[in-house]
C-alpha cells in the first residue's frame, strides 16, 4: 500500500497551483500527535464540493514535514465515484481499495494498518445544499461508530480559504418543481436533491477554481467519550447520532477558533507592513 510519502510530490505540486499562501495550526503539534497516536481518523470539514482538494494537500504537506510520511492513508469515498469510469481510477488511487467498503470491512481494513490514518468528509454529499462557509450535516455519522468501537481519537480539521469555490444558487420549492419538469430531471436526479434542496433553498454548484488568496487549517485532536455501544441497531444508531453531533459541534467551534486566528494574523500583517 501506498504512504503517506508517495502522495506528497503530487498534493505539494498541486495545492502550489491552487493557493498562494498557506497557514497552518495544530492542537497540540503535529508531530507529537504523529508520534503518539498510531492510528487516526481524519474528520475534515467540507466547504464548497470541490475543497477536498486542497484540504488534504495542506495536512499531507505538514504530515509529512512532521515524521508522518511512513503512515498509511486510506480514505472514505462515495460510491459516485467508483460508478463513473473516468473517476473510478481516482476513487482507488485515493481510497487506495479498489471497490467501495461496507462498514465491516472497512474497520477490518482499518485495524489491519499498523499505522495509519481513515480520511473521512462526514458532510458528504451535503456539502452541495448550505453555505460553503457552515459546516452542513454529516450525511453519515458512522465514522463515530468506528472510532468507538477501535478507540480510536479523531483529528478535527477545518479549513478557510475554498468558499469561493462553490457557485451558489437560490432555489424555492417551486423553482425546483420547474427544474424537474423542464430538465426532465431522472429519478437518480431527483433522489439526490431531494428533500435536502426543498430543506436549505440553496444549491452550491462546483465553481471553476481559482488559486486561493491563502487556504488555512486547524487540526485538533479530539477523543471521543468512552461508551458501550448497544447491540439494540436503533439505539446504537442513536448513541453514534448523537456523539457525531458532539464532534460537528466542536467543529463548528474550531471553526470560529480559526477565524479568529486569522483575523489576528491579518491585523499583524498589517502592522508589519
Amino acid at each position: 500500500m501506498r504512504r503517506l510519502s508517495d502522495y506528497e510530490p503530487f498534493t505539494s505540486g498541486l495545492l502550489s497551483l491552487i493557493a498562494r499562501e498557506t497557514r497552518f495550526k495544530s492542537r497540540p503539534r503535529l508531530d507529537q500527535i504523529l508520534a503518539e497516536e498510531p492510528r487516526l481518523i481524519v474528520v475534515f470539514s467540507h466547504s464548497s464540493p470541490l475543497s477536498w482538494l486542497p484540504a488534504p494537500c495542506l495536512l499531507t504537506a505538514h504530515a509529512c514535514a512532521r515524521g508522518g510520511g511512513a503512515r498509511t492513508p486510506v480514505a472514505v469515498m462515495d460510491k459516485f465515484f467508483y460508478s463513473v469510469p473516468p473517476l473510478r481510477w481516482l476513487a482507488e488511487w485515493i481510497s487506495q481499495n479498489e471497490k467501495p467498503l461496507n462498514f465491516d470491512e472497512l474497520v477490518e481494513r482499518f485495524q489491519s494498518i499498523d499505522r495509519g490514518d481513515l480520511v473521512v468528509f462526514p458532510e458528504g454529499s451535503n456539502c452541495f445544499f448550505g453555505p460553503p462557509e457552515e459546516i452542513q450535516e454529516f450525511r453519515s455519522p458512522r465514522f463515530m461508530e468506528l472510532a468507538i468501537r477501535t478507540r480510536t481519537p479523531l483529528l478535527t480539521v477545518v479549513h478557510r480559504g475554498s468558499e469561493s469555490w462553490g457557485l451558489k444558487l437560490k432555489v424555492s420549492a417551486e423553482q425546483y418543481e420547474q427544474m424537474v419538469e423542464h430538465w426532465k430531471l431522472p429519478e437518480f436526479a431527483q433522489n439526490f436533491l431531494g428533500d435536502r434542496l426543498k430543506r436549505s433553498g440553496l444549491l452550491v454548484l462546483p465553481w471553476l477554481p481559482k488559486p486561493m488568496p491563502r487556504f488555512a487549517m486547524l487540526a485538533d485532536l479530539y477523543r471521543p467519550r468512552e461508551l458501550e455501544l448497544s447491540n439494540d441497531v436503533e439505539i446504537r444508531r442513536q448513541q453514534v447520532a448523537e456523539e457525531a453531533e458532539r464532534v460537528r459541534a466542536h467543529m463548528r467551534e474550531q471553526l470560529s477558533e480559526l477565524d479568529t486566528w486569522l483575523a489576528e494574523t491579518a491585523v499583524e500583517d498589517v502592522r508589519e507592513t
